[in-house]
């Protein structure tokens, strides 16, 4: 007859419903870590044995009253313990301690359920029909003090102390230390705590699909935590180990299918005046029901119609390629625009009676990197970026243009005030409001391109912070911008040597001769060669990886070039 133990039937303290007198513990035991010791050597290759639970009775009183747990919990929870170390404790492991068949252990399910829910253990990955477990952040600490071990709850008092706690379960999905479905509990426990939050309120109104409470999770962290409004789609990929379900979500969302989408919670951001597929947004509706319309300073600070502020530590390490020139003066401005050097500048310039502001040209080809640039240097040196957008500046009225440009400039002196260091103000794609000024304008455009191009050039005559300007074309460069560039740096397309070093950067599965055959036969500048990367990423997580190879590559390669105006290189 199987046996069952639980709270309600203690083997070792009743025998024939009278109590029994427990031997008291020595004092150099009384520390629950101490009794958890000699329970698990009480207990230990005798298949949990009502005899050898009688042995540890006192042992398991100790810590059951301490911890707040039944004698069975107490008994697995000593067990677990033993293997406090490893990152996943599977129920063969505690039956193999024990010397026991596995079906044994899974008839304490309950228990070790119960000891979840106490968020002593956290599961660890499924593995096949026994889950796996560790134990939580914490619990060794308290044991070691001697003090019960109590999970703090998760109880938000505003919107970013939730998301903090989103973060750190987003985190755990992310190093694949739980799965789906795991998260999909954690995140749902999270917010059945935080009832009154409006995001919770919000989420609960709309009565979502899992998968896209996951995505709106990520949204919502990644605008409330990092400032970051678009959302590109690889912060998506991870949240779901199933590749099905990961490849659907993904094409929903590429094609605008997604349940969000039809709800209006998200669309898809712009670039330039147009929709970027590959990265997302929150509406203003979303904003309106799940955030209550809160402040946020990519939404809310200078003007959003035309500027995005970006955050240092929110963008992605690369690693900069260029031929030597381009190498060369790219380093040195990164050391003077670190926090040390560029105060110590700033004040001799200062004491000099010279301008202590920085205006800086990156100009060539589309692709070569000018734009990366600026971002590699705003995060090594810990600087945000206020990013202007040239289209969207411009307005139809007469008149408001000018007062758009006027307002960038004021509002990143206050920028400057607010912040620890200065941050970049980048005008990306500055074409338009560098090139020359039209004489005799007459037309009311003509006269309002003028009127742009003298604000600007006023403001950088007096500017004392950092600012820096992308342009494709230099033919057409108005002469009284030139002077105002201090630093002007003209970005090159790679070089063979130089392409070959960019395939194995930025595709790293890419084996040497392979790389080198592609960089001899197309002469790609870094964004050409990261759009192929892109397709091949892509394609691997939608068909697989073993779809991806040499040929397929060359075929990303072909579609890339349009027309003649890349030239492919035939013979040797």
């Amino acid at each position: 007859m199987r046996h069952t133990y639980n709270s309600e039937t203690e083997l070792a303290s009743k025998s024939k419903g009278k109590s029994t007198r427990l031997k008291p513990i020595p004092k150099k035991d009384m520390t629950m870590m101490n009794c958890l010791e000699r329970i698990l050597e009480i207990v230990a290759g005798e298949s949990l044995s009502a005899a050898s639970i009688k042995r540890a009775q006192r042992y398991i009183q100790y810590v059951a009253e301490r911890q707040k747990l039944n004698s069975m919990q107490t008994v697995l929870m000593a067990l677990y313990i033993n293997f406090s170390n490893d990152p996943c404790i599977t129920l063969a492991d505690i039956a193999s301690e024990l010397k026991c068949k596995n079906l044994k252990i899974l008839c304490y399910q309950k228990e070790i359920d119960e000891l979840e829910k106490k968020r002593i253990l956290r599961k660890s990955g499924a593995h096949g029909p026994f889950d796996g477990y560790k134990i939580n952040d914490g619990v060794m600490d308290a044991l070691v003090a001697n003090e019960p071990y109590v999970c703090k709850p998760r109880k938000a008092s505003d919107l970013y102390e939730l998301f903090s706690f989103v973060y750190n379960l987003l985190s755990l999905r992310k190093m694949e230390e739980i799965d789906t479905e795991e998260l999909v509990v954690e995140i749902n426990e999270l917010y059945d705590e935080n009832k009154e939050i409006c995001f919770v309120d919000g989420l609960r109104k709309l009565i979502l699909e899992d998968e896209s409470v996951l995505l709106l999770s990520q949204m919502g962290r990644c605008l409330m935590n990092s400032n970051i409004k678009n959302v590109a789609l690889d912060n998506f990929i991870y949240l779901f180990d199933e590749e099905s379900v990961r490849a659907r979500q993904l094409r929903a969302l590429q094609n605008g299918s997604h349940e969000l989408m039809k709800l209006g919670l998200i669309d898809f951001s712009m670039s330039n005046g147009f929709k970027d597929r590959g990265t997302f947004m929150l509406t203003d509706k979303a904003r309106k029901i799940l955030l209550d319309n809160v402040k946020i300073a990519c939404y809310d600070e200078v003007n959003d119609e035309h500027t995005d502020i970006l955050k240092p530590d929110a963008i992605n390490e690369k690693q900069m390629i260029f031929d030597n020139t381009v190498s060369e003066q790219y380093d040195r401005l990164c050391g003077l625009l670190s926090d040390k050097n560029l105060n110590t500048v700033r004040q001799r310039l200062e004491e000099k009676n010279m301008s202590r502001g920085f205006s800086i040209l990156f100009y060539g080809a589309p692709g070569t990197g000018k734009t990366e640039a600026v971002k590699q240097i705003a995060r090594c040196t810990g600087r945000e970026i206020m990013q202007i957008n040239i289209s969207r500046m411009r307005s139809m009225w007469v008149g408001q243009s000018e007062k758009n440009i006027k307002a960038v400039f004021d509002n990143y002196k206050e920028m400057c005030k607010r912040s620890e260091r200065i941050p970049i103000l980048l005008f990306n794609e500055a074409d338009a409001i560098i090139s020359s000024r039209i004489d005799n304008a007459k037309n009311s455009v003509d006269k309002m391109e003028n009127s742009i191009q003298n604000i600007i050039l006023q403001e950088m005559e007096n500017f004392d912070g950092i600012l820096i300007a992308t342009t494709n074309l230099v033919k057409n460069f108005d002469k009284a911008f030139e002077r105002r560039f201090l630093y002007k740096i003209e970005f090159t397309k790679p070089t063979e040597k130089a392409r070959k070093k960019l395939w194995q950067t930025i595709m790293t599965t890419i084996d040497d001769s392979s790389a080198a055959f592609l960089a001899g036969k197309y002469q790609f500048s870094g964004g050409q060669i990261e759009n192929v990367a892109r397709k091949a990423v892509v394609d691997s997580i939608l068909y697989g990886e073993d779809n991806v190879n040499l040929a397929k590559i060359e075929e990303y390669c072909k579609n890339e070039v349009i027309g003649k105006s890349n030239k492919v290189r035939i013979g040797f």
